[in-house]
């Protein structure tokens, strides 16, 4: 199902959202490259218990190109707007990749409106190697390469989509992303060299969290690996790591396991949908 899509104008971004169902809020920031439609599914099987807000990033989906360089703290400001406009005063924050980055730094920077998170393979948790600091340019300069809408960019990207989101579940969102390889080329770019800065390193904001943290984890994720990530995994202040069989997005590509998981780490059970049983995060429902 595809949702309909509002805009808000802030500052110079005009950023468009699915804002859906009732309940506590769940905000829902995707990955780059991707938007808000990554969430369709979960809306869905989730709306009847929440309010499901679901972003597009500067330069993707629905939203306006973006006045700044594409980075975690960008979005942070973008977002942290857009929850202060609609006067959002409680929220669990869902983020994946380049989203999972910006979820970390919102419950730094809100910590009285940010009652838990969920980390899906999320962006800077982990300690840069040699091998990832090599990673870094030359991811940036094949997605330049994109930007310059190099024949064979889109062939390329077509294949390397098929590592990021392995699972036949996810083939038709995955589809749907190869086919804006050219569009979203600059901001993958702009992205990946973003991931170089040293403000990209966010495994102190990480461990200062006091908030409970589900870690959803796709551990066929061949860029951003579960082994690297572990030390902060292991030292959250109130983690849990949850496991899935594909290769970027445990949502999307496990969708049914996901959503069990989600149930229990939110109301303390994976299946009741009753919103009339107590709440293990507090959440008013």
């Amino acid at each position: 199902m595809q949702y309909h899509r509002q805009t808000l104008q802030l500052g110079q971004d005009s950023i468009a959202y699915i804002d859906q169902g009732a309940g506590p809020v769940l905000l829902c920031l995707h990955a780059i490259g991707h938007s808000a439609d990554d969430y369709n599914g979960l809306i869905t099987a989730l709306g009847a218990r929440f309010r499901c807000i679901a972003v597009d990033f500067p330069g993707h989906g629905e939203s306006s190109a973006g006045s700044r360089t594409t980075s975690t703290d960008y979005y942070a400001d973008v977002v942290q707007a857009l929850v202060q406009k609609l006067a959002i005063d409680s929220l669990i924050i869902l983020g994946n990749s380049i989203g999972g980055g910006t979820a970390i730094t919102l419950a730094a920077r809100m910590p009285d409106r940010v009652q838990a998170l969920v980390l899906c393979n999320p962006a800077g948790i982990f300690e840069r190697s040699f091998v990832s600091r090599l990673a870094v340019p030359l991811f940036a300069s094949v997605f330049a390469q994109g930007e310059k809408r190099a024949r064979w960019y889109k062939t390329f990207f077509a294949l390397y989509y098929r590592l990021v989101l392995k699972n036949a579940a996810a083939r038709t969102r995955r589809d749907e992303i190869v086919a804006q390889a050219y569009e979203h080329a600059r901001v993958c770019r702009e992205a990946w060299q973003s991931f170089a800065a040293p403000e990209s390193d966010l495994r102190e904001v990480a461990l200062g969290l006091r908030i409970p943290i589900l870690v959803a984890w796709a551990t066929q994720d061949r860029v951003n690996r579960l082994q690297l990530n572990l030390p902060t995994i292991r030292g959250l202040q109130k983690g849990v790591l949850k496991t899935y069989r594909a290769g970027h997005i445990a949502f999307l590509e496990c969708p049914e396991a996901f959503v069990r998981d989600f149930n229990e780490f939110v109301y303390g059970r994976s299946t009741d949908n009753s919103a009339s049983h107590a709440n293990a995060l507090g959440l008013q429902t």
